[in-house]
Order: C-alpha cells, then sequence, then structure tokens
C-alpha cells in the first residue's frame, strides 16, 4: 500500500498485489488486485475518500474465474 499527499489537503492511494493459489488438485489460481483512491481532508478531523478497487481471478477451472470491480465513497472523522 502507498500513499502520497500532495498540496497539503490532498492524499493519493494506490495499491496493487499478486498471490498464486496452488491445490492438491490440477487447479491453479492467479490472483490480481489493485486499489487507486484519493482523500481529500475537508478539515483536520474530517476527510472524504474515493477508491476504486479491481480483483481478478484467473483459473485453469473456467468456472472459478471472475472480475471484480468496486467503486467507493467514505467520510471518516476523527474525534
Amino acid at each position: 500500500f502507498a500513499s502520497h499527499s500532495f498540496m497539503t489537503k490532498y492524499t493519493a492511494l494506490t495499491n496493487f498485489s499478486y498471490s498464486k493459489d496452488n491445490y492438491t488438485t490440477d487447479r491453479d489460481d492467479d490472483n490480481y488486485a489493485f486499489k487507486l483512491g484519493f482523500e481529500y481532508d475537508i478539515q483536520k478531523w474530517l476527510a472524504l475518500r474515493a477508491t476504486y478497487d479491481y480483483y481478478k481471478k484467473d483459473s485453469n477451472y473456467a468456472d472459478e474465474e471472475y472480475t471484480d470491480n468496486k467503486v467507493l465513497l467514505g467520510l471518516t472523522a476523527v474525534y
């Protein structure tokens, strides 16, 4: 996971991961995950966040493959 603040109130967020699942059968899966997001500090105690998450599972068993896309919006308050 990586983040970088710029212009004091903005933060860019990113993450990438890969994993491989080997089963005792002949099934093998490759898993890819990617996240991209931005955070805006409205106040020191209040932040707005928007992220996009992508997840893909490749498998040599076609029924086990899928792709997942998510867009998330959030508001964080710290006291």
